[in-house]
């Protein structure tokens, strides 16, 4: 049996009154099929959440095949200095139907999968802290069955996802830009990642 292609779409707003986003989304694809997937909430808005979330992007992208909590340890002393972020990744294996996932922060995940299962992360503030206990949490994920999705707090953590209109868009770049659109709050940046 061939595993069907990952769809992944992200989109990153500012808040009402800045030119740039301390929020930040990137996906990398990684060996073997996998995938990486990362959300990013610098702390705050303005230029100084944007340079903390650029450089816990890059500390990422330089680490990207490694453990996710081995990830989120490397970047929390790349980014020593700034003024911190929230931090989740998730790994995709659709080969192996596996979702794997380790966050940091009040980011939002959740999967979709005929009930809704809510990630729970660590607290803390990646960059300010000595040390994490990071748990890796594992998931069964099935493309074209399952759907995964991370929310930045600029997006209301209420939405029902049982209830939101997934089978509508096929384009996980809309479906975020949706979230976004129609659930911030208003108060800060948003964001929203969304996996088909």
């Amino acid at each position: 049996m061939t595993a069907q292609s990952v769809s992944i779409g992200a989109f990153c707003s500012p808040v009402a009154g800045e030119t740039v986003s301390g929020d930040q989304a990137a996906h990398w694809s990684c060996k073997h099929g996998v995938w990486l997937t990362c959300l990013i909430d610098g702390l705050g808005h303005g230029r100084q959440a944007h340079h903390a979330a650029m450089a816990c992007l890059e500390g990422i992208a330089r680490c990207r095949e490694a453990g996710l909590d081995d990830i989120i340890r490397a970047c929390n002393d790349a980014i020593r200095g700034t003024r911190g972020v929230a931090v989740s990744l998730a790994r995709i294996n659709a080969s192996a139907q596996q979702l794997s996932y380790a966050g940091v922060g009040n980011i939002s995940a959740c999967l979709v999968s005929g009930k809704v299962r809510r990630m729970v992360n660590c607290h803390g503030i990646v960059g300010d802290e000595q040390g994490f206990d990071i748990p890796v949490q594992n998931y069964e994920f099935v493309v074209g069955r399952d759907r995964f999705v991370m929310t930045s707090d600029g997006v209301d953590e209420c939405v029902d996802y049982g209830r939101f209109p997934f089978a509508r868009h096929d384009c996980p770049a809309h479906l975020a830009r949706t979230l976004v659109t129609e659930h911030r709050t208003g108060r800060d940046d948003a964001s929203a990642l969304v996996v088909l």
